[in-house]
């Protein structure tokens, strides 16, 4: 009994602190992922910001941050779920 509740206890700190640590990042990224978008605006180069990207590493650097922030989402809600169930 001692053992399932230990085992317990420590699949619950693991999936909160997976959470949090999703959290942080999701949510430092999405800022990010705003404010870039919103500079890009103020300055003028929303249209070229927009523009098609020719090559995969074009389409990684404008979309970076996003990615970023799915992934921290992703981080999040599974360490939601571990914490739950």
């Amino acid at each position: 009994m001692l053992l399932a509740e230990l085992v317990s206890n420590q699949k619950v700190i693991v999936g909160a602190s997976l959470a949090v640590i999703g959290a942080i990042i999701a949510a430092v990224f999405l800022w990010l992922y705003f404010w870039q978008r919103k500079k890009a605006e103020r300055r003028g180069d929303f249209y070229k910001y927009k523009q098609e990207s020719k090559t995969i590493w074009d389409f990684m650097k404008k979309n970076f941050v996003f990615y970023v922030f799915l992934f921290g989402l992703v981080m999040f809600v599974t360490g939601f779920v571990t914490a739950i169930f």
